[in-house]
């Protein structure tokens, strides 16, 4: 699970008497209340001269940042300066999203610093905008339209090629090829889960029928649906009888579409069926489907966010900019499905959908929880993108209110579906993007 390390020095910046605050890893839901009671011991004998060292962060979200907003005000009325520096273009950019930049001064190099702490006295000096770390290359660009709907050729039953993985052929499986077998098509057994990866690449199947009990099939399923070439391939999984799916939900990448013996044979044929008239003749259409649900905590949350860092890495989105701040959204949504969705209960789920065409990336994060009264945070958005209400609160003391504002301005669409409890934040691909 990523860690926030805490490291204070006293030290001689150029003839000032400083102390640096060094900082490695993320700052998140999970980590900010260690760098809170970091900075509390600090206040309680506060120095001159503050200096959050940033070269070795790798996130901050929405919380981290509230954090910040708060104690710079807490450090000014004790008479401290408490300033950013060395932050990478990443997280320098997650923070100026939301205008963070505007109520801390932060620096990607020592001498603008330096320059900063001669200007005058705590409190009343002055930002060199040229001489600080440049904000306008993460200005979001216009929002892009979508393309007009075009009518999609789906996949024939009929010319499409099953794979089915079980461990072994019989009566239960000859029926299931003779049924989907056509002269058109083709129909391959594979035994185990590593020779179904190899014929997998092999023969690119429509479908692929596995038998739970194999040896593997999580795994065999996990591969195949975290891969842009491949994931689109629907997955019907045949669980054995009394499998109960619900102790499985710890973190579950799932299939398409499952049974549970015993059932009957026509409703295998009817799903097999029905998933192929799904999938889009040309692949290129649809790129790439993951879904997944996990646990809101033990490692859980985490493991989620890395997963969808190698969705993000395969989805076409420039990795500096467009990724990092689609990344950044996604996990505000999942921060925000645990800690007030779920509000601790581990027992609860949150439930990740991935969606990438063409023009696009959609992720949908919704939690078991009642919801909220998501219309008139939105609402607040819209008709002020600039979010300095939230700003002032956080001013004030609390730590929420940033999260809206920096999904907003991360994707180039936020809505939140049925009670709030369903938040789908959308990217469009722009190829060349920088």
């Amino acid at each position: 699970m990523p860690e926030l390390k805490l490291q204070t020095s006293q030290e001689n910046l150029s003839g000032i008497a400083i102390t640096r605050l060094r900082l490695a890893g993320f700052i998140n839901s999970s980590t900010f209340q260690n760098f809170q009671k970091t900075l509390d011991v600090i206040l309680q004998a506060p120095p001159k001269e503050l200096v959050l060292d940033f070269r070795e962060v790798q996130y901050i979200n929405s919380t981290g940042m509230s954090t910040l907003a708060n104690y710079r005000k807490a450090f000014l009325k004790a008479g401290t300066e408490m300033v950013i520096v060395h932050t990478s273009d990443p997280v320098y950019g997650i923070m100026s999203l939301i205008g963070l930049p505007d109520i801390i001064p932060i620096f990607s190099k020592e001498e603008p610093l330096v320059t900063y702490l001669r200007s005058g006295t705590v409190g009343k000096r002055r930002t060199d905008t040229s001489a600080a770390q440049p904000q306008p290359r993460w200005k979001p660009k216009g929002k892009a339209e979508p393309r007009g709907a075009e009518e999609i050729e789906t996949l024939k039953p009929e010319e499409s090629t099953v794979l089915m993985v079980v461990p072994k052929r019989d009566r239960f499986t000859e029926i299931t090829r003779r049924r989907l077998e056509t002269p058109k098509g083709r129909f391959e057994f594979a035994f185990d889960c590593r020779q179904a990866l190899e014929m997998f690449d092999q023969i690119t199947p429509d479908l692929v029928i596995l038998e739970d009990q194999l040896e593997g099939s999580e795994d065999f399923l996990s591969t195949i649906k975290v891969q842009k070439s491949k994931s689109i391939t629907p997955i019907i999984k045949i669980y054995y009888q009394g499998t109960d799916l619900n102790r499985r939900k710890q973190f579950k990448i799932w299939e398409d579409a499952y049974l549970i013996e015993p059932f009957e044979m026509v409703e295998l044929f009817a799903l097999s069926e029905a998933e192929l008239r799904q999938i889009p003749k040309n692949r290129q259409i649809l790129l790439h489907l993951t879904h997944y649900e996990f646990e809101g905590g033990g490692g859980q949350v985490e493991k989620a966010k890395e997963l969808s860092q190698k969705l993000l890495a395969v989805s076409g989105l420039n990795k500096k900019k467009a990724a990092t701040e689609l990344h950044a959204a996604f996990s505000e949504a999942v921060d925000n499905a645990v800690l007030h969705g779920l509000k601790g209960d581990t027992s609860l789920h949150v439930d990740v959908v991935f969606l990438i065409d063409r023009d696009k990336i959609t992720i949908t994060v919704e939690d078991e929880g009642k919801g909220f009264d998501y219309q008139t945070h939105l609402k607040r958005v819209r008709e002020n993108p600039a979010p300095a209400e939230e700003r002032t609160s956080v001013g004030r003391g609390k730590t929420g209110g940033l999260g809206i504002h920096l999904m907003s301005r991360c994707t180039d669409q936020l809505e939140y579906l049925g009670a709030g409890n369903c938040v789908r934040l959308t990217k469009y691909i722009r190829p060349g993007a920088e």
